[in-house]
């Protein structure tokens, strides 16, 4: 069983992972032929639930391409979408909050923002609370892009849309389950 769901994580990511040509289009190729992953080098997770962890982890990698298409569009890094799609027109947000969201650095976020403020996007306040703490919130600019950002992520990368309707549908459900879990 377990060197089945292995073949299956080095099918699929050898399957799906792409090239991305600058043009929004996407030519899929097998990786093997250039990268090639070896079923030795590749860890076997123990339980379904590793293994459903690596095959979403492929997944998103996978996908990676696909999302610097869609930041692109909108002249912005993938860094900058997921920032956007984290702030709000009318609750601030502090820098070091967002740091976390991101994963990053304070002073990652405040190159980050200042080119976003410089775009008109996000806005810096002082804080409430603490004057010395800085707040974001979106601009009317930044909540509309965020907006048109999040209508175009509705159309699903290769990974998902490839997808039957049923599995769609199921992967859904999955991962609504796996949200009301925390």
């Amino acid at each position: 069983m377990k060197l089945y769901l292995a073949k299956q994580i080095l099918y699929i990511t050898n399957y799906l992972e792409g090239q991305y040509t600058g043009h929004g289009t996407f030519f899929w190729y097998y990786a093997s032929v250039t990268n090639p992953l070896k079923l030795d080098e590749l860890p076997i997770p123990d339980s379904p639930g590793g293994m459903a962890w690596e095959l979403m982890y492929q997944v998103f990698k996978a996908s990676k391409p696909y999302m610097e298409t869609v930041a692109n569009a909108f002249d912005l890094t993938f860094q900058q979408v997921y920032a956007l799609r984290n702030l709000s027109t009318e609750r601030p947000l502090a820098m070091s909050e967002l740091a976390t969201l991101l994963g990053c650095d304070a002073s990652n976020v405040t190159s980050l923002v200042d080119k976003l403020e410089s775009r008109g996007l996000v806005e810096r306040r002082a804080a409430d609370r603490d004057r010395r703490i800085k707040a974001l919130l979106l601009t009317a600019a930044g909540g509309e892009l965020k907006r048109r950002i999040h209508e175009r992520m509705q159309n699903p990368p290769p990974t998902i849309a490839n997808l039957s309707l049923a599995d769609q549908t199921a992967l859904c459900a999955i991962f609504n389950r796996a949200l009301d879990s925390l």
